[in-house]
């Protein structure tokens, strides 16, 4: 397999519109658009898959799964592929890893993690987990957020609709220590010559970013997971579940809990890798467990098919029956169609 990671540089604002409804009307609850912090897996792989977009291909794919436009025109691009999302790169090429409230720096919140690891004597509070990883986010990297006011056109007389008026959010990767830019890993069957920097169309309104492609590995797995009996697997992007039944996992209570730690070892394959410990699942970032639309497919014309998304910044405490384990968890990751990005992690 060939090893890429991909910069997405972005000069100006960007929008990664966060599930739900928005109308540009001006009363109503879907007058307002906020934006991720980074942009889904799905808007990632799409984007990518645009580069190998063909429609007498397209036209023969199976229609069998949630992505299988993206699915389809990847692997005809890449053959056999796997993308690993949530990272971001600065210019010095030091890597952080999104956490659903910003970016940490990696090797500081490995590090953090793992002294709490040793600590463990049965039972582990959830609460250690949440202030290091919101402390370890501070002390990161932020996008900047913002609000633009808009108006909808009457392009056929050429002015201001009545009564269309929304706000839309806008992120900007810079803070007080200059720019930085999201990024993904790459495995690919197929050689990719390296690029320089090219437009590609990202996230929402047709916003462009330089993305470029250089050969390099994914940073290695945590040395502080060797001759461990307890890890912890934090998701940096993301994981979803298709098919779980909402009502038992949406409202996140210690059962639910571990039914949905299961459900995501389930769908990875790894069910029979590991037993998970409690508390089973600890969701730092404060964001819900929820269905939502898997974004829109260009290729249908419509939205694709609710699932279930469990965000990033989401811990799973988890021990290995084999030595093995641990390197495979790191290179699935959790949930389903990770190789397009959903449920990477990173493992300590």
């Amino acid at each position: 397999m060939h090893r890429y990671r991909v910069l997405f540089e972005a000069h100006w604002p960007l929008v990664f519109r966060e599930p739900g409804l928005f109308d540009a009307t001006v009363h109503g609850p879907s007058t307002a658009g906020r934006s991720l912090l980074y942009p889904h897996p799905s808007t990632i792989a799409g984007a990518l898959a645009s580069l190998f977009y063909k429609q007498d291909l397209l036209d023969r794919c199976d229609n069998d799964s949630v992505f299988w436009d993206q699915e389809c025109m990847l692997s005809s691009g890449l053959g056999s592929y796997r993308i690993y999302s949530g990272y971001a790169l600065d210019d010095e090429d030091e890597v952080y890893l999104y956490t659903g409230m910003g970016f940490a720096k990696l090797e500081p919140l490995r590090e953090s993690i793992r002294r709490i690891l040793d600590k463990y004597k049965g039972y582990l509070d959830a609460r250690h987990f949440i202030n290091t990883i919101r402390r370890a986010t501070t002390a990161g990297r932020k996008p900047a957020l913002f609000e633009r006011i808009g108006i909808a056109l009457d392009r056929r007389v050429k002015a201001a609709r009545e009564g269309y008026l929304y706000i839309l959010q806008h992120v900007d990767y810079v803070d007080s220590k200059g720019r930085f830019h999201p990024a993904i890993y790459l495995e690919a069957e197929k050689e990719i010559k390296a690029t320089g920097r090219r437009p590609l169309f990202l996230g929402g309104e047709r916003r462009i970013t330089l993305y470029s492609i250089h050969e390099d590995r994914r940073p290695g797995l945590s040395g502080f997971t060797r001759g461990k009996d307890l890890v912890a697997a934090l998701l940096i992007a993301p994981a979803i579940l298709v098919g779980t039944p909402l009502e038992d996992v949406n409202m996140v209570t210690p059962g639910s809990a571990e039914k949905l730690a299961i459900e995501l070892l389930n769908e990875a394959g790894l069910s029979n890798k590991f037993d998970i410990e409690a508390p089973y699942l600890v969701q730092a970032s404060g964001q819900p467990v929820e269905m939502i639309n898997a974004g829109w497919s260009m290729a249908m014309g419509m939205l694709r098919e609710p699932v279930i998304i469990v965000p990033p910044g989401t811990i799973l405490l988890l021990k290995p029956r084999r030595s093995d384990a641990i390197e495979e968890l790191y290179g699935k990751g959790l949930g389903s169609y990770t190789r397009l990005g959903w449920g990477t992690v990173d493992v300590i």
